[in-house]
């Protein structure tokens, strides 16, 4: 189900959602892939540097690699 909720966000991502990028970068982390979701969440912020979403999911990264 990821990958087809995958296909979808990454679209909308492509045509500048930022909730989509934020959403990639949700489904980056539960799969562990933290360089993939720092790069959605990123991606998300640059759009909108107040996204709170966007600036906790790189939060939570720098919290995980604290660890």
């Amino acid at each position: 189900m990821y990958n087809e909720a995958r296909g979808i966000l990454g679209q909308a991502a492509n045509m500048g959602s930022e909730a989509a990028m934020i959403n990639l970068g949700n489904l980056a982390m539960l799969e562990r892939d933290i360089d993939a979701a720092e790069r959605w969440y990123t991606q998300a912020l640059s759009r909108d540097p107040a996204n709170r979403a966007a600036a906790n999911g790189l939060n939570q990264i720098a919290i995980d690699r604290m660890d």
